[in-house]
């Protein structure tokens, strides 16, 4: 009697079925893309959609009382109130990327 082996995208297949997002890698163009509903191939590589979470920007701020400059982080929730002092921004939007695989 053969052993059963279980399918090589067990744990993914589960993490799927409980909600989580698929992403397959299209090796022509070297990119991952998100499906719905995977076919689970064997020879196919597949993988839980990495998540980003956007925090903030770095910026330059004059501070006026001592004539200098000055460089600050800025959290995303503070970029729609009034910035006291604000030059510019030194940084597009830093993202944080939360690794699906670890707990």
């Amino acid at each position: 009697m053969t052993e059963k082996k279980p399918h090589v995208h067990k744990d993914l297949i589960v993490a799927w079925a409980h909600g989580a997002e698929i992403e397959y890698y299209i090796s022509q163009s070297k990119i991952w893309k998100r499906i719905d509903n995977p076919a689970w191939l064997v020879d196919a590589e597949y993988r839980i959609k990495i998540k980003e979470y956007p925090v903030g920007r770095f910026a330059k701020f004059r501070n006026v009382y001592k004539d200098e400059v000055f460089y600050a982080f800025v959290p995303k929730d503070q970029y729609d109130t009034e910035l006291t002092n604000f030059l510019y921004w030194l940084t597009d939007e830093i993202t944080l990327i939360a690794d699906p695989y670890l707990p």
